[in-house]
């Protein structure tokens, strides 16, 4: 029987934080008091709200794109819109 094993914990603590009025956005460290996480976690808010509403999937892919996703993501985030805000933002390097 193979034994289990385990990473080694992080030799650092991180912040993690959530806010309420963007449910699914998580984020490390300082990135809350960081404007640039804030609006990236709005605008896929907003993307996930309007693909709900509508389920156009050109605006989908088209919004999606422009955040930076790939093909297979935005393959993901048609089946489940979920996937769209479910992320973390501002992870440190190395985790």
């Amino acid at each position: 029987m193979a034994r289990p094993s385990f990473l080694a914990a992080p030799s650092k603590t991180v912040t993690i934080s959530t806010v309420l009025e963007l449910p699914g956005a998580i984020f490390y460290g300082n990135a809350i008091n960081d404007p640039d996480a804030l609006d990236s976690a709005v605008r896929r808010q907003a993307i996930r709200a309007d693909f709900e509403a509508t389920d156009c999937l050109t605006t989908l892919r088209h919004e999606l794109l422009r955040e930076g996703f790939g093909c297979d993501e935005i393959a993901a985030a048609a089946l489940d819109p979920r996937t769209i805000t479910d992320c973390g933002y501002g992870l440190p390097p190395g985790y």
